[in-house]
């Protein structure tokens, strides 16, 4: 198990950007978009940029 891991706070404010792409989809009539391709790029670059992270760190402790 993978406890509180204090640099992944560099990836907050990119997280909370992603979580709202989730509520975009879930609730299309409420939430207007105006995300870009880039912006969409970049985020998942910053997702993979996580779960390489995680993956590291599991990886580490095993």
């Amino acid at each position: 198990m993978i406890e509180y891991e204090p640099s992944f706070e560099e990836f907050r404010e990119e997280c909370l950007k992603i979580t709202y792409y989730y509520f975009e989809e879930r609730y299309p009539f409420f939430v207007e978009s105006g995300i870009t391709e880039e912006e969409v790029k970049g985020s998942f670059m910053v997702a993979k940029n996580i779960i390489d992270r995680i993956l590291k760190l599991y990886k580490h402790e095993n």
